[in-house]
Order: C-alpha cells, then sequence, then structure tokens
C-alpha cells in the first residue's frame, strides 16, 4: 500500500528568501563593488524575476528526477513541450511513497528542498554578479541535494540477520 504526498513550494515565500539573501550579500560587498551590489540586490527585479523563475522552474524539475522511484508518472497521451517561460504561482511535487514512509523524513524533504531551490538559483545568479559569493552558494545546494538523497534513500525496515548458531 502507499501514500501519496503532495509537496507545495510557494513562489512568493522562494523569491522573499532569494531575495533577502541577496540584499544582505549585496550589503556586504566591499565599497568597490558597488554596481555588482546593486546587480546582486535586484535579482527579483522586473526583468531579472524571469531568469529567476526559469532556474526555479529547472530546480524543481531536478527535484523530481532526484525523486524519481517517488514521483514517476506515466505519459498517458502524446505530450507537446516547448519553452515559453511558465510562471507559477505554486510548485508541487507529489510523491507515491510507501505506507511507513516517516512524516519526519518527508516534512525534512520538503524544508530541504526549498532551500535547494534558493541556493540554486543564488548560485546562478551569483555568477553573474558575485562570484566569490557563486561558489559558497553552489556548495550549499550540493549539501542540501546530497541531504535529499540520503534521506530519501534512506532503509525503512529494520535490517535483520539470520542466527547462525554456529
Amino acid at each position: 500500500m502507499r501514500k501519496i504526498v503532495r509537496m507545495r513550494f510557494k513562489r512568493s515565500e522562494l523569491l522573499y528568501d532569494i531575495a533577502n539573501v541577496a540584499f544582505v550579500e549585496g550589503d556586504v560587498m566591499p565599497e568597490l563593488m558597488q554596481h555588482n551590489k546593486h546587480l546582486t540586490q535586484d535579482i527579483t527585479q522586473k526583468g531579472n524575476v524571469d531568469r529567476v523563475t526559469r532556474i526555479m522552474n529547472v530546480v524543481v524539475e531536478e527535484c523530481r528526477m532526484l525523486l524519481l522511484p517517488f514521483t514517476k508518472t506515466i505519459i498517458e497521451n502524446d505530450i507537446k513541450v516547448d519553452n515559453v517561460l511558465n510562471i507559477k504561482e505554486e510548485y508541487e511535487i507529489d510523491l507515491s511513497v510507501p505506507e511507513n514512509f516517516p512524516k519526519g523524513s518527508v516534512d525534512y524533504i520538503a524544508k530541504l528542498i526549498h532551500e535547494f531551490i534558493v541556493a540554486r538559483v543564488l548560485h546562478d545568479w551569483f555568477l553573474i554578479t558575485n562570484i566569490e559569493k557563486a561558489n559558497t552558494w553552489g556548495m550549499r545546494a550540493t549539501k542540501y541535494l546530497d541531504d535529499i538523497k540520503n534521506t530519501a534513500n534512506k532503509r525503512l525496515t529494520v535490517l535483520t540477520r539470520p542466527l547462525r548458531p554456529f
């Protein structure tokens, strides 16, 4: 028996965290980098937010692929895919998990996915505006990604070994 878990990630919450971190990172930049400071802080402004949206869309799909054993859905009809900017107010990831999948793991994975999306967007943006911080956020994204994998792949049942008296 399996259960369906629907994880929802509000675009507004993701953008808030992204903008907040970018503002702080820009605020602590040296005085010599004033132009880069405003570019760093303007991550969610008109025009720039389109790039952020595309990266968020990619990262959510990356999470679905990462959780493939739980997210696999079969294509039933012909589909058409294009590259038109798709702005969603909410991202959803549906998981089909075993009945004994721990709720704590689901909560933890959802929090990690939120942080992973934020870190990946910041990494992408800082590759343009603040290369020194790009590496930091790239490493954070990798850590969140590893934590998602490890949590999703943890053994769900107790491992038993047969007893051998001799």
